[in-house]
């Protein structure tokens, strides 16, 4: 039997990703079947075939399979909603940027990116989470680009849409759900009644980047000039329609305020299959007096946490570190800003 090289191995987990996107319930015996099928019939060996399977037998530390709660039923009861942060690093402060940022808990994905911004943060937290964020990000001299979620149009692969009413909603199961789907401990009713009542979307593979060598990617719409409102309202629906971005399309964001009137999350098998999607919303509107521009964010690596129920603030922000050197700037004592207040930037 010969070795497997890395190039088999990443089809391997490639095909085991889409499979995933379509049926995330898939059985591993039947992931590691269809699969198998799959690389045996583009001629493949089916010794090398059979290693892989051997050696994934659970693909464990390749997908991390979590259940996805509805953000409007999240943000009705614990009034959290869903921050995005883009960091630029580019003044050479890389390093500076990430050590302070590692240090944070709470319900906060960390993305790297390539190109100029260094970073994007998404939180899923409070008013006042929010704005202990930008704060100490400006503390150690870093000025993001802030936006607020307005709406989420889609979530993980699925249509979000209102939630029904459950009398009694057992909260310790739909967190436990949302971190290990998978888990034989909740039993089948219980979860069959959440996603009835769309508290529960659905399932989502959520998987190691490193290891599939997919492409994921955040991408800002906006649109330009006089695009008509109509248009903007009709928007998600349309892009939805269009294959070659309902292919690779994980969450679409309308933001309520900041550079961008949507923000689109995808994740593509590779950079073809991402630019024929990016360029597919640009011919989305022909108006005479409009344009939609796109700017692209491709993340280089990825700390990724899918929100759970939680009522308390959780998120954890320890001040920056007193090493910053200030002593060419004037600072003026600085009180916590409002929502409204740090939206609009620094006023000093």
């Amino acid at each position: 039997m010969g070795d497997v090289d890395d190039s088999l191995e990443h089809l391997f987990l490639l095909l085991a990703a889409r499979i995933l996107e379509e049926d995330p319930d898939a059985p591993f015996e039947k992931l590691r079947a269809d699969v198998s099928k799959s690389l045996v019939s583009a001629g493949v060996s089916g010794d090398l075939v059979a290693k892989l399977c051997d050696k994934h037998v659970n693909f464990a530390n390749v997908f991390d399979f979590k259940g996805i709660i509805n953000p409007k039923y999240l943000e009705e009861v614990t009034s959290k909603k869903l921050f995005f942060y883009i960091i630029d690093a580019s003044h050479g402060r890389h390093g500076a940027l990430r050590q302070l940022v590692r240090r944070w808990e709470g319900d906060l994905s960390r993305y790297v990116v390539y190109g100029t911004e260094d970073m994007i943060l998404r939180l899923h937290g409070t008013d006042n989470e929010a704005a202990s964020i930008h704060e100490t990000l400006r503390d150690a001299d870093f000025s993001p680009c802030v936006f607020e979620v307005e709406k989420v149009h889609y979530y993980y692969g699925y249509r979000v849409k209102p939630h029904l009413s459950m009398k009694e909603i057992p909260e310790n199961n739909l967190n436990m759900l949302a971190s290990n789907w998978r888990s034989k401990d909740i039993p089948d009713q219980v979860k069959k009644k959440l996603l009835d009542k769309k508290i529960l979307l659905g399932s989502f593979a959520l998987e190691n980047l490193e290891q599939t060598h997919r492409i994921k990617a955040f991408v800002g719409v906006t649109l330009a000039g006089l695009v008509p409102y109509h248009f903007k309202l009709r928007l998600p629906d349309h892009l939805l329609r269009i294959s070659e971005i309902q292919s690779c399309l994980l969450s679409m964001y309308e933001c309520k305020k900041g550079p961008y009137d949507f923000v689109l999350e995808l994740l593509a098998s590779d950079t073809k299959e991402l630019d024929t999607a990016t360029d597919k919303m640009i011919l989305s509107y022909s108006g005479d007096r409009g344009r939609v521009y796109h700017a692209t964010f491709i993340v280089a690596k990825a700390d990724e946490k899918i929100p759970v129920l939680s009522r308390k603030e959780s998120l954890v922000v320890p001040s920056p570190k007193p090493s910053i050197d200030r002593s060419k700037e004037e600072h003026k004592p600085k009180k916590a800003l409002g929502i409204k207040k740090w939206l609009e930037g620094p006023s000093d």
